[in-house]
């Protein structure tokens, strides 16, 4: 992965091209009706790759990441321990030529895997093959009585620690990114991000590995 910083400050106008204002404004934070401060990182990258000319499927993966503080104001806030305004994510992307999904998908998910295996956390995997009109996701929870889902089926309390988005070739359609093809010819190259919320991990990490006794709690880890 290449290492990446993606701007604080968003141009509204990225947000009005993806044509997800109106569905997440209400929990954004707004700067005087122009930019909106770091909500995710989707609409600045793709814009970015997307005013790069020359990209050759050759050049495929692309792969890049970042650790990034995100600002939002979730449903909720100030009623679950987790919930922040302002939280800190590892946020990678994987943007690739149609030929080559199911390696961008193995890619993830190994990425995924050693991240909580090296962590140590007992999570479980929630799929949904459609969301937000994107490929759907893959989310790994942790489940606790604090949490603000449900694990589907059990019913049980969980809360997100990471998520696999599948956001297929939505945001090469909305910022114009195209790459050549080996027949010399356009193609949407499709994307696939991965995040964990850092804290949220360290809330996994600790009851993963806590033991209680007499009302106190130790760390095996």
């Amino acid at each position: 992965f290449s290492f990446i910083e993606t701007p604080t400050f968003q141009d509204i106008g990225l947000w009005k091209k993806s044509n997800r204002l109106e569905k997440f404004k209400n929990s954004m934070y707004f700067i005087e009706d122009k930019y909106v401060l770091f909500p995710t990182s989707e609409e600045p990258i793709h814009k970015f790759l997307g005013s790069v000319k020359g990209i050759s499927y050759k050049d495929l993966p692309i792969k890049l990441a970042q650790v990034r503080h995100f600002f939002r104001s979730p449903p909720g806030y100030g009623r679950k321990p987790i919930r922040q305004r302002e939280f800190e994510v590892v946020d990678g992307y994987v943007i690739y030529a149609p030929e080559q999904e199911g390696d961008a998908r193995s890619l993830c998910y190994k990425l995924a895997k050693e991240i909580i295996r090296s962590a140590k956390m007992k999570l479980t995997e929630v799929s949904k093959t459609r969301e937000y009109s994107l490929g759907g996701y893959t989310d790994f929870r942790i489940i606790t009585p604090e949490g603000d889902d449900k694990i589907p089926n059990s019913g049980e309390k969980s809360l997100s620690v990471g998520v696999i988005m599948f956001l297929e070739d939505v945001f090469s359609k909305y910022f114009d990114l195209n790459v050549i093809g080996s027949n010399n010819k356009k193609i949407k190259p499709k994307s696939v991000s991965i995040a964990f919320g850092v804290e949220r991990s360290l809330y996994a990490i600790v009851h993963s590995n806590r033991r209680d006794k007499d009302g106190l709690f130790t760390i095996d880890w």
